[in-house]
Formats: structure tokens, sequence, C-alpha cells
């Protein structure tokens, strides 16, 4: 359970709104909408590399482009899920016991991409962000953020993506919508 904050600047444009834990004091709760509110487009060329490599892949993923996908990913890309991030109802009928509500990995992009665009319906709801630095993809359906994607660039393709849904994760992050 949570509650939102927004400025009367943000509740103008969508999904702009944050949802703060309750109990959170209210100091705290202004500076997390401080750290997640729009930004402007940062001018670092780097940055604006990654930005066209971020918009690209959503336009891939979007669009079931699996190869225009696989362009945009070092063949030996890591994917990371946090147990929090992964999505409701999809489950491995093959997977141990033991690996239930824990984390998981897969290396190799040809592994895990066809499996990103076969689950990407909540896509419509991301939108690109600054990730401690990084440019990356924030999910926040009805404006409240539930999942961040942090991309780890190598040679301008995408070398790791860590899928993070824990809410005190989240928490942690510096966000800063694009």
């Amino acid at each position: 359970m949570g509650f939102s904050i927004a400025s009367s600047r943000s509740r103008a444009r969508a999904n702009r709104d944050i949802t703060v834990p309750m109990g959170t004091c209210t100091t705290a709760a202004i500076s997390l909408y401080e750290r997640v509110r729009g930004s402007p487009t940062p001018a670092d060329a780097g940055r604006n590399r990654q930005r066209a490599v971020v918009d690209a892949f959503l336009r891939a993923v979007a669009a079931g482009d699996l190869e225009g996908l696989l362009d945009l990913l070092d063949p030996d890309a890591v994917i990371r899920i946090d147990a929090a991030a992964r999505f409701d109802g999809v489950v491995r009928i093959d997977a141990p016991a033991a690996e239930a509500g824990k984390a998981r990995e897969l290396v190799g992009a040809s592994t895990w991409a066809p499996q990103l665009i076969a689950l990407s319906r909540g896509m419509r709801f991301v939108q690109p962000a600054l990730i401690n630095g990084s440019v990356g993809l924030i999910l926040a359906p009805r404006g409240k953020l539930s999942r961040a994607l942090i991309f780890i660039f190598a040679n301008a393709r995408i070398s790791r993506v860590e899928a993070i849904g824990d809410a005190a994760r989240l928490a942690e992050l510096d966000i800063a919508v694009l």
C-alpha cells in the first residue's frame, strides 16, 4: 500500500506520479519524488548513444523483431531478474523447487531474447529513464513505478540487463525520467 506524490506540473503529464510506501515520512517521500521526477535528456554523447540503443531495443521488442533485438545485444548478454520482477503468472514448469522466490540469471542473448519478446505485453507502460547515471527503462503502469531495467553497455551493444521489481531496491535507485 502506498500513496502518490505529484506536482501540478507532473499531473499534466501522464505516468509521472510515483508511489511511496505508507509509513514513509513526508521528507523522505518528497526526496524520492525529487529523484524520480522528469529531467532533461542528458547531453553527454555516451548517454545519447545509450539512449539510441535503448530506443531501438524498445522498438524491436514492441515489433516482435527478434533479429533486430539480437543485433542490439551482445551474444553473451546476461539478464538477471530479481524475484519481485518476475512476471505474474509466468512460471517455469521445469524449475526446481529451490529456485522459487529467488533471482534468476540467464546467459546468452539467443536464450532469453525470444522470451522477452513473448512477455513484452507491459511495454506500453515503459519509458526511458536515467538510472544511476545510465540509460535504462522504468515500468510504471497507471503511473506507479513497479520495475526498472538497468542496462550495461559494451561496444554500443547491451551486455547485461538487470530487471528490478523489489520495492526496497527500486527506492535505492537514482532515477530521472528522460
